[in-house]
């Protein structure tokens, strides 16, 4: 990647999939990762419940950038 040190890079694409942000797989010597909507869309969802009661206005803002970014309601 231009202006990123390899190995810099390397590292925090596995801090993301430890964290369940990326998913890797490994391809011989290479590591392809991809990113996990679906999952992270669902967390999100789950965020967005449990502040429901406490914070109408903060669901209605994670709810706008949910539906902005693609997030189809999954709950």
């Amino acid at each position: 990647v231009h202006g990123v040190h390899a190995a810099l890079l390397d590292r925090q694409q596995q801090v993301l999939a430890r964290a369940g942000v990326l998913q890797a797989t490994r391809k011989g010597r290479e590591v392809f990762y991809a990113v996990r909507t679906a999952e992270i869309c669902q967390r999100l969802r789950s965020l967005a419940n449990a502040i429901d009661a406490r914070a109408p206005i903060a669901l209605l803002l994670l709810n706008a950038a949910l539906n902005e970014h693609s997030c189809n309601d999954r709950s």
